[in-house]
């Protein structure tokens, strides 16, 4: 009963809104929006297409990499239909870290109108208007109040796709809200991450700043990667951190392992299967790593709450020397660096090869302190 007071609440809202008139300007006026011939260079978990007044949207199973959903986006807001989505979106709940970071390097953080959390944002822009009462905190994307979605007045929602379907879905589409998984932390492909951000362009209109910054960021990284493939001595390297009895790193299929790869360095479990994560025990890590070069993203930045949760890691050479997580602001790098794998080469040639004196500076990481 109460999901059907709030149907009726919004579908009473919407008939109170523009008029007739109105909404004929409203669509006239975005069918003048210019329409780009996008292509998909790098990522492999959806593919774009123009179409008439707009862009048909496959996203792609990473599992499977058979096309899961499609969506219609278009300028012509008199088509209607299940998962057709109107552009611009101007009412956006993103509940993607990654998605968050890409809207804000394209200047739409106005049109974010719900976050998961906002302890895990770190544009100032964004925790302001949060602050400022103009978007809603959702708190876990698996379990949350409907009644939120409706209150931050969102049409769209944007989530991390780890899991099979999102919570609801089928109310929220009786509530005119439509949800698109993000599949960037799939993807084997450092560009093919940042290539998201087209999707999140094309959704709030900007497509063309979308374009141009992706293809930047593209030539940076090529062009780090490049001067990477010619050092004559490759470090070993170790990436990940313990949870209980079980360590967690990069499969070697992943984006991870693609980054330290083009970094110039030999990533211990390179040979192993798979885009997300690979699972060993304490032991075999401290077998196979015990003489490994540099250990990244440990989950800490404290050598001390890392003997807490872990004290062998004590006898990893890399431990005592070479150890590297993100800074402090660690949310920078969880809602940047899927959008900026330029710079996270850059930062791992800083560690990786000094004698390339190719920054002065490091973007994300530091070294972990006593």
């Amino acid at each position: 009963m109460r999901i059907l007071s709030i149907l009726i609440l919004v579908l009473f809202a919407t008939a109170c809104g523009s008029s007739s008139l109105e909404k004929k300007e409203i669509s006239e006026r975005n069918l003048d929006h210019e329409l780009m011939d996008l292509s998909v260079d790098y990522a492999q978990n959806f593919t774009l297409k123009s179409s008439e007044n707009g862009y048909l949207l496959e996203l792609i199973d990473p599992n499977t990499m058979k096309t899961e959903q499609s969506f219609t986006l278009t300028y012509d807001h008199s088509i209607k239909g299940k998962n057709v989505i109107h552009l611009p979106c101007t009412r956006i709940a993103n509940l993607s870290q990654t998605s968050v970071g890409m809207m804000s390097i394209l200047g739409a953080t106005e049109s974010i109108t719900g976050i998961s959390n906002i302890s895990y944002i770190y544009d100032p822009k964004i925790k302001q208007r949060f602050k400022d009462k103009k978007l809603v905190e959702f708190g876990d994307e698996t379990n949350f109040p409907i009644e939120k979605v409706v209150a931050s007045e969102s049409n769209l929602i944007l989530y991390s796709g780890f899991g099979k379907d999102f919570p609801q879905a089928s109310k929220l589409a009786q509530l005119g809200i439509t949800p698109i998984p993000n599949y960037d932390w799939r993807e084997t492909h450092p560009l093919g991450k940042a290539e998201w951000i087209k999707v999140i362009g094309i959704l709030c209109g900007k497509e063309q700043a979308a374009d141009d910054y992706f293809n930047q960021v593209t030539k940076s990284y090529l062009a780090l990667s490049k001067k990477a493939a010619k050092v004559q001595q490759r470090p070993t390297v170790i990436s990940g951190n313990i949870f209980g009895s079980i360590w967690y790193s990069p499969a070697g299929e992943s984006y991870m392992a693609m980054l330290f790869a083009d970094a110039g360095s030999d990533y211990v479990y390179r040979f192993t299967q798979g885009t997300g994560s690979i699972e060993r025990g304490i032991e075999q890590i401290l077998t196979d790593n015990v003489e490994t070069d540099f250990w990244m993203n440990p989950g800490d930045f404290s050598k001390g709450k890392l003997l807490q949760t872990a004290p062998q890691v004590k006898h990893l050479k890399a431990f005592n020397s070479n150890t590297y997580c993100y800074t402090h602001a660690g949310n920078k790098f969880w809602e940047r660096s899927a959008s900026e794998p330029h710079l996270v080469l850059s930062d791992l040639l800083h560690i990786f090869h000094p004698e390339l004196n190719l920054s002065d500076s490091l973007h994300f990481y530091q070294k972990i302190q006593p």
